[in-house]
């Protein structure tokens, strides 16, 4: 089969087993296999069913999360996560309370929005210069705040959206950089440095 045939075939013997107990409770079909409510790619834990307040929710660190038409009635949500709380490819190698795996996804939520802003802080004023560049990390975490609301809307956490300040403190990072880049005294030194390098360049020195 090709590997959209395996995909098809895969998810539809994963989705059959978890909603309808028929089938196979563990199989594989090319480089996808799945484990109860734990779907893998290649080996990696990808995808996870867990049961929500209203039906299940597909949990996707990797991989598409369409649902196959026959069971779009039992499946509440399909939501991006950071991790679905599995740590190898041994069978009952993960969390299995909901709560547990809420408290997992929660924490490493807040490290990654953390993370973002740590690594903003630590590029380079004249990066900042790039509207490709700056645009590209708003985005990011814009996305990381949907995928936190979109996860306490399924499970009905409670949680209520991420604090402004993270994406605040991304704002006020960007102009500080851009000041920075701006001085008129960094600009001077950089034309100076410019100027040496092309004097030198011309007297064959470089």
């Amino acid at each position: 089969m090709t590997h959209a045939q395996d995909w098809q075939a895969a998810r539809f013997g994963w989705f059959k087993w978890n909603l309808n107990r028929t089938g196979k409770e563990r199989h594989s079909i090319g480089k996808l296999s799945w484990d109860g409510p734990v779907f893998y790619i290649d080996g990696t834990p990808s995808q996870r069913l867990v049961k929500g307040p209203r039906g299940h929710v597909l949990l996707c660190r990797y991989g598409a999360g369409e649902i196959p038409m026959a069971f779009t009635n039992d499946i509440t949500a399909s939501v991006i996560v950071p991790d679905i709380a599995v740590f190898s490819v041994y069978s009952g190698d993960w969390y299995d309370e909901p709560e547990e795996i809420h408290a997992r996804v929660k924490y490493i939520s807040l490290m990654r929005v953390n993370n973002l802003v740590e690594d903003y802080r630590g590029c380079i004023s004249k990066q900042f210069e790039g509207k490709h560049f700056t645009d590209s990390y708003e985005r990011t975490m814009k996305m990381h705040y949907k995928h936190w609301d979109d996860y306490d809307s399924a499970f009905r956490l409670g949680w209520g959206s991420l604090p402004n300040h993270y994406f605040s403190q991304l704002m006020a990072i960007k102009e500080q950089k851009l000041t920075e880049w701006r001085d008129p005294a960094n600009v001077k030194k950089r034309e100076r440095a410019a100027a040496r390098k092309a004097a030198k360049s011309a007297l064959g020195l470089l």
